[in-house]
């Protein structure tokens, strides 16, 4: 039986449970390690800095418990700050150790002169077409095409040690910022399905149906 759990990492996730709502679904917000033992898909969004949210996972006895969770079986999807505290850590105000389940570390978007004479501006707010990786496939992307926008807010984004574990990216001026990461059924975006109309809550039904 599908089993929806939200762990609460930091901002409003009140868009994410009404999206969740529109597939006929329920899901319980909780920190309780008995409940998020049974869920069969773990969402972990986050809006905010890096140490904050990997302090409310320590407060809250999870980082331990998410580090030794088999995600060969259970599905978990990191969405922007859910999806950077998957790697082993982040510069931002660090370092700072995340959670390590995707080999990587989280660095600050450093845009050349020529990026910003065209404008570009950090945080990178605003809607991108994502791009495939060699590696791409279907599953979570589902009916998603390089036609379909969807929307980021973030100023730090993720340098993979292995290519192979992103399947979309954006190119922001001469950044390649990695949009949709991979590994075993662990996803991450680093933009929010939520928050990015149809193709987004078409992405979020994909996980969900995983």
């Amino acid at each position: 039986m599908k089993k929806v759990i939200i762990i609460n990492c930091g901002g409003n996730i009140l868009s994410l449970l009404r999206a969740i709502n529109q597939f006929g679904l329920t899901a319980e917000v909780t920190d309780d390690k008995k409940i998020i033992e049974k869920a069969s898909h773990i969402i972990l969004p986050g809006v905010g800095a890096f140490k904050k949210a990997m302090d409310i996972l320590a407060s809250k006895d999870l980082v331990e418990f998410l580090k030794n969770t088999d995600f060969k079986e259970k599905k978990l999807l990191g969405i922007c700050l859910g999806m950077q505290i998957l790697l082993d850590s982040s510069e931002e105000d660090g370092p700072h150790k995340g959670l390590g389940l995707i080999s990587g570390v989280v660095k600050k978007i450093n845009l050349r002169p020529k990026d910003l004479e065209n404008n570009l501006k950090i945080p990178n707010i605003g809607w991108h077409q994502l791009k495939k990786n060699l590696n791409y496939h279907q599953g979570i992307l589902e009916d998603i095409n390089e036609q379909d926008y969807f929307y980021f807010v973030h100023s730090y984004y993720a340098e993979l040690e292995n290519q192979a574990n992103y399947l979309l990216y954006i190119n922001y001026g001469s950044v390649i910022i990695p949009a949709l990461i991979n590994k075993d059924k662990i996803y991450g975006c680093q933009f929010h399905p939520e928050k990015s109309g149809k193709p987004g809550l078409r992405m979020l039904k994909n996980f969900l149906n995983i």
